[in-house]
């Protein structure tokens, strides 16, 4: 397939994005049912097409705003993070022992949950959903563990949790934005909700683990 019948076929222009590109794919594979060779021909077309908006991207044939847009949302994103961490002092508070392997035991068993939830789905199709459940008992568990373990107040202890969600998040679309494991999947993972999740995961647990 040529790259003017991968074009047509997707129907979006020379000038389309990533995200116009993958748009068209899911629509069409949506239409073709169960029409596996059409499926099959629109997934090279797509191929095709993914490889030629990288070229371009790697090539710089395409404008600032396009290559590094990502970047920018990123950035803006965490500027308006520091403003959280002053309004929340914290202290370096490392959890004992027991403590410590709990936290790690229930993180870990979400992480886990997580990560099945996006191998499971299937490839290429690149989904943004969040594992929304997990990452609430997440917040739970260590919320809940600052004020049993290390006798935290409600509010102090629900604070910090949300500020470990929020850095995790932020921290989670930044490598996002720069890995795309929706384009390139790692170890099979190509969900970029999944992806983030594992790292708001991480930086729960680890302010469950040193600060109060």
């Amino acid at each position: 397939m040529s790259l003017d019948e991968a074009y047509k076929l997707l129907g979006v222009s020379e000038a389309a994005g990533f995200d116009e590109i993958l748009a068209a794919k899911k629509k069409l594979v949506r239409q073709s049912g169960n029409d596996r060779e059409r499926i099959v021909q629109v997934e090279a077309a797509y191929d095709i097409l993914l490889m030629q908006s990288m070229k371009r991207r790697m090539s710089g044939d395409v404008g600032s705003a396009v290559r590094f847009a990502d970047v920018k949302r990123a950035r803006s994103a965490t500027k308006a993070e520091p403003g959280l961490l002053q309004r929340l002092p914290v202290q370096v508070s490392p959890a004992s022992q027991d403590t410590l392997l709990q936290l790690t035991g229930v993180s870990a068993a979400l992480a886990a949950w997580s990560l099945a939830q996006g191998l499971a789905e299937p490839p290429g199709m690149g989904r943004n959903d969040i594992p929304g459940l997990q990452l609430a008992l997440a917040v739970g568990a260590t919320t809940y563990l600052l004020r049993d373990r290390k006798r935290l107040s409600l509010q102090r202890a629900g604070g910090l949790a949300v500020a470990g969600l929020v850095l995790g998040t932020l921290l989670g679309s930044a490598l996002q934005s720069w890995l795309r494991v929706d384009i390139i999947p790692i170890f099979g993972l190509g969900s970029p909700g999944v992806f983030v999740s594992e790292w708001a995961i991480l930086s729960l647990w680890a302010v469950g683990a040193f600060l109060a």
